[in-house]
């Protein structure tokens, strides 16, 4: 699940970019932890590329392996 297969270029430079700056892996970051430091790492990354990318939340969750509506949600947390 680490691994970032199938995913358009635009996508990784935004989760690598992310796994960089908040020091948290890219295997966690599209993993099922919910450790407060991932979490927000997580939700920096649908917030990208839903709002700056213009990604469809299903699009998002397929990414993180998430429903749409927990990728809406995790937008509105943020």
């Amino acid at each position: 699940m680490g691994e970032i297969i199938n995913i358009d270029s635009d996508a990784i430079k935004v989760i690598t970019t992310v796994s960089e700056i908040t020091d948290v892996s890219i295997k966690d970051i599209r993993g099922k932890d919910r450790r407060h430091d991932i979490v927000e790492a997580r939700r920096i990354c649908m917030v990208l590329l839903h709002d700056e990318l213009l990604y469809k939340s299903a699009r998002v969750g397929k990414i993180f392996n998430r429903n749409h509506a927990t990728v809406i949600h995790g937008i509105n947390m943020y």
